[in-house]
């Protein structure tokens, strides 16, 4: 069992591990809130685990350093026992869960992978001014919870992200790779730098930014099914990449800049909306290069430019633009006659010329209906 002071202090004997000698340690709800004032830290093969309705508070030199087992929360239990309202002129919704996590600016949760039973896992989880550290080939698993004035550092690890909520956090990442799916990433205050291999971002809603995702030495990553809206650079390919980049899906709206390269490496996009952007691809080469950026079953609507490319050409087929006759095949000068873009419903209508007119028939532009995260923006 825990030994705790009268004011839910957690007490820590000489080697930073809780005054008990079990190996499992269940940190129960109580109705003060937990206060840690020392260094945590979890030997390899003992475990911490944080139940639901905690309230834990990182005090002055309280932090965790993880070598064994860490467990926020329950992951297939969502009592809603607290309630997060976004509060943002362009997001309408609120975000439940169980545990809180607080701290002040120095706070910070370690995580290394010292064995094979190492394990990292936050459900259903408030964190406010916590810094994350993964390294050592670590992997955290994050799902349905919410980060506010955070930051994470991963080294050689890989991050794991479901349905949760991002508010001015900080993500560095180095050799590391990850996976993010069905979230929402607002005002981010660094750029996401991707240096790693077979990223995929799925289902993700990025607002309020100015960069969102820096690739750099780099390849073979993915973005489907997302939504990129008033940002400034949505997302940025710089040197020594290599191999392609997939954007399927998608919906970029009211970005000044949807794409910005200075590499030569291969972009395919297909079934896309590009909707009053300033300008959509921003591709600047050196030396002039023989690929081509493959484009196929997109919509341009009312973008400034969308072409700004040096040294590097773009082939349009079956793709639609409101205001930009399409170098390529098949392609079609028409408005797309969505039923309400204003309102994000970028379903075509009955008489639009979309219909059907894509690569073996298919609808020009995305599939709103695999695009869940468009739930989170206010009308």
């Amino acid at each position: 069992m825990f030994l705790f002071s009268c004011n839910n202090t957690i007490n820590l004997n000489s080697k930073g591990w809780v005054n008990s000698n079990d190996d499992v340690f269940v940190l129960n709800k109580k109705n003060k809130p937990y206060v840690l004032n020392d260094i945590l830290i979890i030997p390899e093969k003992k475990t911490f685990y944080i139940k639901n309705g905690v309230h834990l508070i990182l005090k002055k030199n309280g932090k965790i350093i993880n070598g064994g087992t860490l467990i926020f929360g329950e992951k297939n239990s969502l009592d809603s026992l607290y309630s997060f309202s976004l509060k943002d002129p362009f997001l309408d919704s609120v975000f439940y869960y169980n545990i809180e996590v607080s701290g002040g600016s120095e706070s910070f949760i370690f995580s290394k992978k010292n064995s094979l039973e190492s394990v990292f896992n936050i459900n259903n989880t408030f964190f406010k001014n916590i810094n994350f550290s993964c390294v050592n080939n670590n992997e955290i698993f994050i799902n349905n919870s919410i980060f506010d004035n955070c930051v994470f550092n991963t080294e050689n690890s890989k991050t794991n992200i479901f349905s949760s909520y991002f508010k001015k956090v900080i993500i560095n990442k180095k050799n590391s790779d990850i996976i993010l799916n069905n979230s929402v990433f607002n005002e981010l205050k660094k750029p996401i730098y991707t240096d790693s291999s077979n990223s995929i971002i799925n289902n993700c809603l990025f607002i309020n930014s100015n960069k969102i995702f820096v690739f750099s030495n780099s390849y073979n990553n993915n973005i489907l099914n997302s939504f990129f809206y008033k940002n400034n650079t949505a997302i940025s390919i710089i040197n020594k990449s290599f191999g392609y980049y997939k954007f399927f899906n998608n919906i970029f709206k009211e970005n000044n800049i949807v794409l910005n390269s200075l590499d030569s490496s291969s972009f395919y996009f297909m079934n896309n909306i590009f909707d009053i952007n300033n300008t959509v691809l921003k591709y600047k080469l050196e030396k002039k290069s023989n690929k081509s950026i493959i484009s196929k079953n997109n919509i341009f609507y009312n973008n400034k430019i969308n072409f700004d490319l040096k040294n590097i050409k773009i082939s349009n087929s079956y793709c639609m633009s409101n205001n930009d006759s399409l170098i390529g095949y098949y392609n079609i000068y028409a408005d797309p006659f969505f039923y309400n873009s204003n309102n994000f419903n970028y379903k075509l209508n009955n008489y639009s010329l979309g219909l059907g007119s894509g690569i073996n028939n298919l609808n020009l532009g995305v599939n709103i209906n695999d695009i869940n995260i468009i739930k989170y923006l206010k009308y």
